[in-house]
């Protein structure tokens, strides 16, 4: 199961971009996929925190919140092997969004790209990015 979800991540993020864009159906159904996947891999049985995220609530998570996050940002590829954001990573897969969330995701990886970088534990590195990553534009935040 998990060499399929790979795959399926990997061929949805990695489109090689002769094939176009994503589709903003693709872009939801992996959404929550990723979701439903880092969930049950931290064991987070209620939405709350998650929920809370996508509407500017990021104090006070639980570390499973966090883990869930650094979970959503490794299956992206948005990150390096040590948590911190890939930049080069992002740069390939923001191109194989649609045109209209191209320029302001850019706006949010230029802006983040340094996000978590004092820190080393995964889970903390993986909040400050989304958070960063929310808070430069909460209308163009993707991570589920």
């Amino acid at each position: 199961m998990t060499m399929f979800l790979y795959f399926l991540i990997v061929n949805i993020f990695l489109v090689e971009t002769t094939q176009g864009a994503m589709t903003n159906a693709q872009i939801e159904a992996t959404q929550r996929m990723i979701r439903r996947t880092c969930k049950s891999k931290m064991k987070i049985t209620s939405d709350d925190e998650l929920d809370g995220m996508l509407n500017g609530k990021w104090d006070n998570l639980s570390p499973a919140t966090l883990c869930y996050l650094h979970c959503c940002v490794k299956m992206i590829k948005m990150v390096t092997g040590d948590g911190h954001v890939d930049y080069d990573s992002n740069v390939k897969q923001i191109n194989n969004l649609p045109e209209p969330k191209r320029h302001p995701l850019t706006d949010s990886l230029n802006n983040c790209k340094d996000a978590g970088k004092s820190l080393t534990d995964k889970c903390e590195i993986a909040h400050e990015i989304c958070k960063c990553f929310y808070f430069s534009n909460p209308g163009a935040y993707i991570i589920p």
